[in-house]
Formats: C-alpha cells, structure tokens, sequence
C-alpha cells in the first residue's frame, strides 16, 4: 500500500493597493500630524484636488464617446441574441434527430458527442479529464434501460443525486460568472458557499489522475462511498461570515478528500482521512 500526499495548490490573491500598513506623508509624523515637522498640508497653495470623472460623467463630457459607447453595447446584444438563436435551432434540431433514434444509435450519438466536448480552457487550468462536467453523458441517465441497470447494480438513489449535482455544478457555473463581474464582496457570502460546493463536486467527483494506480481505477463501491460523502455536505448548512472563510474552509475540505482518492479504499489511511474530515465538518456546520 502506497501513500501520496499530495496537497492541493491554490492560488490566492491580494486585493490590489493592499500592504501591511500605511506610508506617513513627507514632513509629517505617523500619528496623523500632517504639519509636523513643518510640512505644507496642502502644496497646491489652498485649491482642492480635481475629482476624477464618473464613467457617466465621462460618456456625457463628450458625445462621440457615448456614441462609441452605445455602438458597443448594441454589437454585444446582438452577437449574444444571434448565439442564443442559434443554440435554440441546434438543441430543436437535435431534439427531432434523438426521437428518430434507437436506444444503440442514441448511445452511439452521445459517445460521439461527448468527445467533442473536450475543454481547452479546462485543460488549461489542469482540471483532468478535460471534459465538460455539465455537458458529458447527461443524456445516459435519461434512457430507461441505463437507469433500470444503475438502480439494481448500484443504488435506486444513484440517479437522482447524479441530477442533483449536475444542477450544483450549473449553479456554481452561473455564481462563477457572476462574481467575476460583481467581484467577491459583491455577491452574498452563501453564494460562495453555493460556488465552493460546486468546486467540491469538481475536484473530488470528477477530476482523476491517471498517472496515481488507485486513483485512476475506481471501483463502484468506492465511487457511491465518496459520492454519498460528497452529496451529504452539498446538503449541509455552513455558518461563515466572510468569502475568505468559506475559500479557506473549503480548500482544506478538498485537500482531505484528495487524500481519501490517493488512499486505498478502506485501508487504515483511508478511515484516517475519513476522520478528519468529519472534524471539520463538525466545525462549521449547523445543527
């Protein structure tokens, strides 16, 4: 038996124009005392510093800057109504051609279909296999034959917690681009803890390492073990106060699971990890 510690690395980021601390001005003391030392508080002889424009204020100070402005923002619109457009008439089409199907040619369909959906922008971000986590085989589990075999070799549930966290992870896709936008304060500390669930779901449950001899080889009885563990706190309520505590929180989370991946199942390092991470558990969730 063979351990791999292998800890994850994340990469955090300070807040631009963040320091330890704050620089006195020249001729003044740290005590917020502008003029000792004999310094002038105000060098420009008493006129206040300009105000930097808004970006309204801006648009409105000249009017072809509105107009460039307004040409942008109409491109935008229209490029995204034509891609929608489109998407609706590819998914309409494919709808009429999977009716037309047999069960074998529909599984041969979405096989070919699935290997197109390989992610540059995943791979890139080494998150393995490359494929897309929401589009992938999501129409294997809609066939009766395949939901009739996994509920009498797996589990009657195995069905319904894999929709559940297909829909998790198009949650945390949407909170994603939203935070991206508004910036991490600009969104409710649940909605991290809704993006961070998502990312549990990806590290543990979908990505694998195919270098690692017990990673790369699941067995079933290993799969529905980590699938519970991994549904069961998706399910659970978690107290934070801050974004930063949900990331902290929930890269150590990720961490103790990757470990319980890299350990032969059930063996003594295994249950090790299984304990610790229902301390940490215990630690934030609410009764």
């Amino acid at each position: 038996m063979r351990y791999k510690h292998r800890p994850l690395a994340f990469a955090c980021y300070a807040p631009e124009g963040a320091s330890s601390g704050a620089t006195p001005p020249e001729g003044g003391d740290s005590g917020g005392n502008a003029n000792a030392g004999g310094g002038d508080p105000n060098p420009d002889g008493g006129r206040a510093p300009e105000e930097p424009l808004t970006f309204d204020q801006l648009l409105a100070s000249n009017r072809d800057y509105q107009s460039e402005f307004d040409r942008k923002v109409t491109q935008a619109l229209t490029k995204a109504r034509q891609t929608w457009d489109r998407e609706q008439a590819e998914n309409r089409d494919e709808a009429k051609r999977l009716e037309k199907m047999t069960a074998t040619e529909r599984a041969q369909y979405q096989l070919s279909k699935d290997k197109a959906t390989l992610e540059q922008e995943r791979a890139d971000r080494k998150r393995y296999p490359a494929v897309n986590p929401i589009e992938s085989y999501s129409k294997y589990i809609e066939y009766p034959e395949f939901q009739e075999y996994i509920a009498k070799h797996i589990s009657p549930e195995w069905i319904e917690k894999v929709n559940e966290i297909k829909t998790r992870m198009l949650r945390g896709k949407e909170i994603s681009e939203q935070i991206n936008i508004l910036g991490d304060d600009g969104v409710p500390v649940e909605y991290h803890v809704t993006f961070w669930k998502s990312e549990l779901i990806d590290f543990v449950i979908l990505q694998q390492d195919a270098f690692d001899a017990i990673d790369a080889v699941t067995p079933l009885q290993r799969q529905e073990f980590m699938l519970d563990r991994v549904v069961n706190v998706c399910r659970s309520e978690f107290k934070f106060d801050t974004f930063l505590e949900v990331m902290d929180y929930f890269k150590k989370m990720i961490n103790i699971f990757k470990q319980m991946n890299y350990s032969e199942y059930e063996s003594d390092q295994f249950k090790k990890f299984n304990t610790e991470l229902d301390e940490l558990l215990k630690e934030r969730i609410e009764n």
